[in-house]
């Protein structure tokens, strides 16, 4: 077997991962959630930001017509994304591409699938004035907060005055966000005390085939991503690239490069079981159909990330890579979304 991927220690302990507000911050801001990896912020979450940001996150009278919130498109029991190939917003109409999951964001820049927002306070107001998604206006958003006398109340307890800016809109949001987290898996466990918590022999033989098959390349534990974007043919048809990912937005900056045509960010494999359908078009529906494209070499176009190359799997190693991969299922991000009444008058 390769050597080349490094086991973190972590840091979780056997008690499960609290899953109130107040207990995710902590876990936030005071333990490491994923071994090396510790939050830092100049402008750390508090209790106020983040109980006001996840009112609104589900707060659907900030869309156009009052049907569409963040969470219709990123929902608790899927790890924060959605069950839908593509994000439906106002009106019925379909976006783009899938929703991306959003769990332990905290921890990674380059927001969206092709990465032109740098964090997660920027990334607020693209669904909020995609006309395909919630599609209203900076304006109108903050204007139906002004008037509301319990969402100003909010903003006052949060920010020390109730003045309401797009700026302390993302930034809570942003902070709600940073609370969906997950770990303690049984890898985690695992890797932090192995006698106490071993994997069967499938899951153990699992992870020797996602190193010794290199997907730890762009899988990187223990955040199971290296938030990078890498080509592997999903938006190549019948000779076209049907969507040209993260090229699409560095050609407006000038700074395109060849190699980022049909380039996606990699997402995490944490709670991957959660998912589906997977890609960013959301055009593979199991993970066994995602595990025979990696295995097939994905799709052969002039820009294949040259780390995709066919991997050779035997029907068992493939069942054995897949319950591996049930042992990233953490816990630390479900969330009970509020009820109509707590919504601010």
């Amino acid at each position: 077997m390769k050597r080349k991927l490094i086991l973190f220690l972590l840091s979780f302990g056997a008690v499960g991962m609290a899953s109130t507000l107040q207990e995710r911050l902590v876990w936030l801001l005071e333990k490491p959630l994923l071994g090396l990896v510790k939050f830092e912020s100049p402008n750390p979450p508090t209790l106020s930001t983040v109980k006001l940001g996840k009112l609104l996150f589900y707060e659907a009278r900030l869309s156009k017509d009052g049907t569409i919130s963040c969470a219709s498109c990123h929902e608790s029991k899927f790890a924060f994304s959605s069950q839908t190939a593509l994000s439906q917003g106002i009106g019925g109409q379909l976006g783009k591409r899938k929703a991306p999951v959003i769990i332990n964001r905290a921890f990674h820049a380059n927001q969206f699938w092709d990465g032109r927002a740098e964090s997660l306070e920027a990334q607020v107001t693209g669904p909020l004035t995609n006309p395909l998604e919630m599609g209203s206006t900076v304006e109108a958003a903050v204007a139906f907060l002004e008037g509301n006398s319990g969402y100003r109340a909010l903003f006052s307890a949060a920010f020390g005055t109730d003045q309401i800016t797009i700026e302390r809109v993302s930034r809570s949001v942003a902070d709600f966000e940073k609370t969906l987290l997950s770990g303690n898996s049984k890898w985690d466990l695992n890797q932090n005390d192995p006698a106490s918590h071993p994997l069967t022999v499938r899951e153990a033989r699992g992870f020797e085939i996602f190193n010794d098959r290199e997907c730890h390349i762009c899988h990187q534990p223990p955040a199971f991503t290296d938030d990078l974007f890498h080509n592997s043919g999903v938006a190549f048809k019948n000779g076209v690239f049907v969507d040209e990912g993260r090229f699409g937005y560095t050609k407006t900056l000038g700074s395109e490069k060849a190699e980022e045509l049909g380039a996606f960010k990699t997402p995490t494999l944490r709670n991957v079981n959660r998912h589906g359908p997977f890609m960013h078009d959301g055009s593979l529906k199991t993970l066994e159909e995602v595990v025979e494209f990696y295995n097939q070499g994905g799709v052969e176009n002039p820009h294949l990330d040259p780390d995709i190359t066919s991997l050779g799997l035997s029907d068992q190693d493939k069942q054995d890579l897949i319950s591996f991969l049930g042992t990233l299922d953490g816990e630390g991000f479900d969330d009970v979304p509020p009820l109509p009444g707590d919504f601010p008058r």
